[in-house]
């Protein structure tokens, strides 16, 4: 986005705006990325306006059909730099069939690396809308602010876009209800799916917390123990007592991780969210080269690993990384 575009000095005013509210609140974001911002359309004729407007600073990444309205997924060509943020994605939504709203920046959304429960006890006076937790894929936590709003989830939109944009893959996740039947467990989904960077063999990843696992166990194959390629083992993750499952869904494998630790600090998630800032801060050349390495054999943290120059144990070296903000990312070269 060029510096004098119109909508960069709308967004960075609606930052100042928003973060002056939040700031008062209080509420620390810690170290966490601002995900994206969403633009509302007042009108669904307004949005079609607003899509070929955007078309010219950004790249479309997704459109779909959300409670009967269309919402498009924007990156930009230049993001958005305020603060320690790069911000990089726009969700330009229409209005649902019958409501009208004021044209213009609502919310924007961060990634978390704590459960939601920690979330709202980091502030117990503030009053979080929790109807997002509803949602199947990518939940969220709102905290409204007097017409605008900061929104929390664990995966980033664009992920979330990569794995939608995968039709089979999303089938077989939908079909297999797999979330579903998880839920009282927070699952959470990980691995090079979302990231982009899957090869043929790569599964659907799914963490998920049980403190008990043969309890878990008796539960995995009681639900998916019928299906193709079933097996299930205990083992040790990053030190962690673990529960593998393995099966395959509508020709789609997957590979579901049980820990006696919530999904998003588990080793496996802190490295997926590490690996999704790095790609976003780091670009296309470096996605490119990631890529390549994976394409060559090597597991996903080794091909950060190596591409980034990071010595020792790729998954130690990942694992140091997170936490880290996006300007501090970004100073590593490859």
């Amino acid at each position: 986005m060029s510096p004098e575009h119109p909508i960069r000095a709308e967004a960075l005013l609606f930052l100042e705006r928003l973060f002056d509210r939040v700031e008062a609140v209080p509420l620390s974001l810690r170290s966490w990325p601002i995900d994206h911002l969403c633009y509302r359309a007042p009108t669904l004729e307004r949005y079609e306006v607003l899509k070929r407007e955007f078309a010219r600073i950004a790249a479309l990444l997704a459109e779909s059909q959300v409670n009967g309205r269309p919402i498009a997924t924007f990156k930009l060509e230049q993001p958005v730099r305020w603060r320690r943020f790069l911000i990089d994605v726009i969700e330009l939504p229409a209005p649902k069939p019958g409501k009208a709203w004021a044209e213009g920046f609502e919310h924007a959304e961060v990634v978390c690396d704590i459960p939601f429960a920690e979330l709202e006890q980091l502030a117990p006076r503030l009053r979080f809308d929790t109807s997002g937790l509803s949602k199947a894929l990518n939940q969220e936590l709102e905290l409204p602010l007097g017409g605008m709003a900061l929104k929390f989830h664990h995966v980033s939109l664009e992920c979330v876009v990569e794995l939608e944009a995968n039709t089979g893959v999303l089938d077989a996740l939908t079909r297999s209800c797999a979330l579903p039947l998880l839920r009282a467990h927070d699952p959470l989904i990980a691995g090079t799916l979302p990231l982009g960077l899957a090869v043929d063999t790569s599964p659907v990843e799914v963490l998920f917390r049980a403190d008990d696992r043969a309890e878990a166990e008796r539960f995995l194959r009681l639900t998916f123990g019928d299906l193709p390629g079933f097996e299930v083992c205990r083992m040790d993750r990053a030190g962690v007592p673990s529960l593998v499952a393995r099966f395959v869904f509508s020709d789609v494998p997957f590979e579901l991780c049980a820990q006696p630790v919530d999904a998003v600090r588990q080793t496996a998630f802190r490295h997926f969210q590490v690996e999704a800032l790095l790609l976003k801060v780091h670009g296309a050349a470096f996605r490119a080269r990631v890529s390549e390495q994976r394409r060559s054999g090597m597991s996903t943290e080794s091909a950060f690993a190596g591409v980034l120059g990071l010595r020792g144990d790729p998954l130690e070296a990942l694992l140091h990384l997170h936490g880290k903000t996006e300007p501090e990312l970004a100073l590593l070269r490859w």
